[in-house]
C-alpha cells in the first residue's frame, strides 16, 4: 500500500512552496530527513523583523545569533527585511548586537535583497557587510543618514538591480548622481519616497537620467513637481 512517505522526492519542493507560515515549515522539517532537507531552505529563504512583532529585541538578537553561529543555515537566506531594531540598548549591548549582526550578514552568502528601513539603525559597518556579498542586488534603506552612516558608503554598491531610498536627507541626495552613475548599468527599478521634499526635482532627475538607460521602473512619491 502506497503511503504519503512514498511520494517522489521531486514533488516535495512543489508541496512545501504552499506552506505560508514559517511555523508550518518548521514542523515539516521534523517529518524525516528528506522533508528536512527541502523544508529548511524554504524556511530560511526569507527572514524578517517587523515593527508589529512582539519582543522585537529578542527576535532580532535570536535571528542574527542563528545566522552568525549557523553558516549552513545562513547560506539559504536570499531576502532580509529589517523594519524594526531594538534601539533601547545600553552602549555595551548595542556593540555586542552589532557584532553579532555583522557576523550573521557575512554568512548570508546567497543574500540578494535587503530592506533596512528603521530610522537610526543603519551603520557603515552594516552597509559594508551587505556590499561585500557576492549576489547582492537589491537595497531598500532609510535615507536619513545623520549620525548613522556616511553617504559616501552608498556609492560602493555598484551592482544593484533595485534601489529604494525612503526619506532621503540632503547628504544622501547629494551622492545620488555619483551613486547612480556607478550602479546605473545594472539598475532596473528605482524608488525615491519623500514627504513633500524639494530635493528630488527635475534638475536632479535630468542629471541622473543619462546613467539610467536600463531602467524599467521609476517610482517617485512626495517629490517636487
Amino acid at each position: 500500500m502506497t503511503t504519503f512517505l512514498d511520494l517522489p522526492l521531486e514533488l516535495l519542493p512543489l508541496i512545501l512552496q504552499h506552506f505560508l507560515r514559517p511555523s508550518h515549515l518548521a514542523l515539516a522539517a521534523l517529518v524525516n530527513k528528506d522533508f528536512h532537507s527541502f523544508a529548511i531552505p524554504h524556511l530560511y529563504r526569507k527572514v524578517y523583523i517587523y515593527a508589529w512583532h512582539t519582543n522585537v529585541k529578542t527576535r532580532f538578537v535570536k535571528l542574527f545569533e542563528t545566522l552568525a553561529s549557523c553558516p549552513h543555515l545562513a547560506r539559504f537566506v536570499e531576502e532580509m527585511t529589517i523594519r524594526d531594531f531594538p534601539r533601547a540598548l545600553l552602549l555595551s549591548e548595542r556593540r555586542a548586537v552589532l557584532h553579532t549582526c555583522l557576523a550573521g550578514i557575512r554568512n548570508c552568502l546567497s543574500l540578494r535583497a535587503c530592506t533596512w528601513t528603521r530610522d537610526g539603525s543603519l551603520s557603515d559597518d552594516i552597509l559594508h557587510a551587505l556590499c561585500a556579498l557576492p549576489r547582492f542586488a537589491s537595497l531598500e534603506i532609510n535615507g536619513n543618514n545623520v549620525w548613522q552612516y556616511s553617504p559616501g558608503t552608498l556609492v560602493r554598491f555598484e551592482r544593484l538591480e533595485r534601489l529604494c531610498v525612503v526619506m532621503p536627507g540632503a547628504p544622501v541626495v547629494e551622492v545620488l548622481p555619483a551613486w547612480l552613475q556607478r550602479t546605473g548599468k545594472t539598475l532596473r527599478r528605482l524608488t525615491l519616497l519623500c514627504q513633500s521634499s524639494p530635493r528630488i526635482n527635475d534638475g536632479l532627475l535630468g542629471e541622473v537620467a543619462f546613467y539610467l538607460k536600463n531602467l524599467d521602473h521609476l517610482h517617485l512619491l512626495g517629490c517636487a513637481k
